[in-house]
């Protein structure tokens, strides 16, 4: 057999992420030793995976041919790996956790030092992402639990985890952030960077806007939230956040925040699980956590 399970997981990282460099982080090894090993799969398969472009890494039409069938052991093996750690009694391996922009920077850190206290033998993979592909990675069943936005009701198979207000943010001064709310038909014509459809805010803001007749001025459209906080701290636009994801630039001065009213954008926190396969021990254990984590800093 020509391959290795941890060859086959390097494969199908720099597949994903188009970058070396990524693959050989969330692997915890260097650049060259990822390299060296795909060379080597390369010249034992007598063909190549991948290509350089000037976006990264991009799979050959034989790695396309292949990757579905590497994809398929690695999830066999996880498996097996989850049944031989749920015998044994000890939450082990690994849990593939998404969780969107506006919550990480505040429950990954918790997260982190709470499970490596509880359970160190549980590797967290996280991919920070908007909530339609995390749903998406849900779907296909690439993420064991997701943190998600929700504007309207959550869906199946998913726990409400809480509410958050969405704000207006801006540049401290901005007169339309002089008071603490701000009615949804005051955001008429100002010059606004928001998430590409289909971002639920997105749906939430044209939705309401075609209801009071009102017309909504994109200027940009970003899927980070650190472009997002930075162009809107500029004062060359302004964005929508829960007050939780910006919370020490307000305080600090670097942001100015007032709170959406007539319609409230009132965010569902939910926690969405995989439904693709039963969970493993250790990832019903990350949830349970997500779940408490998620609680008090909603609170």
């Amino acid at each position: 057999m020509k391959f290795s399970l941890r060859n086959l997981e390097l494969v199908l990282l720099v597949a994903e992420y188009s970058s070396v460099t990524r693959a050989a982080q969330l692997l915890g090894t260097t650049q060259s030793f990822v390299s060296k090993q795909i060379v080597r799969l390369e010249e034992d398969w007598g063909d190549r995976l991948f290509e350089r472009t000037g976006r990264g890494m991009r799979l050959t039409s034989f790695g396309e041919t292949i990757l579905p069938q590497v994809r398929a052991l690695l999830a066999q093996a996880q498996q097996l790996n989850n049944s031989i750690t749920e015998n044994a009694g000890v939450p082990a391996g690994n849990v593939r956790v998404g969780v969107v922009p506006s919550m990480s920077p505040r429950l990954l850190p918790r997260l982190v030092a709470d499970i490596q206290q509880c359970a160190p033998a549980v590797r967290l993979m996280v991919l920070e992402s908007f909530t339609g592909v995390l749903e998406e990675k849900l779907t296909t069943g690439e993420l064991d639990v997701a943190v998600m936005n929700r504007y309207q009701a959550k869906r199946d198979h998913e726990d409400v985890l809480g509410y958050v207000d969405t704000m207006l943010i801006g540049k401290p001064g901005s007169p339309v952030l002089a008071e603490t709310d701000v009615k949804f038909e005051r955001i008429h014509r100002l010059p606004l960077v928001v998430p590409p459809l289909p971002d639920g805010m997105r749906v939430f803001l044209n939705r309401e806007a075609d209801a009071q007749h009102i017309e909504i001025n994109i200027r940009l459209e970003i899927n980070t939230i650190s472009a997002l906080t930075r162009i809107a701290a500029s004062g060359q636009a302004f964005t929508f956040l829960p007050l939780l994801a910006v919370s020490d630039e307000v305080r600090s001065g670097k942001l100015a925040a007032s709170r959406i009213v007539e319609p409230e954008m009132v965010r569902t926190i939910s926690l969405g699980l995989n439904q693709h396969q039963p969970l493993s021990r250790a990832a019903r254990l990350v949830a349970h956590r997500v779940r408490e984590l998620m609680s008090e800093l909603l609170e």
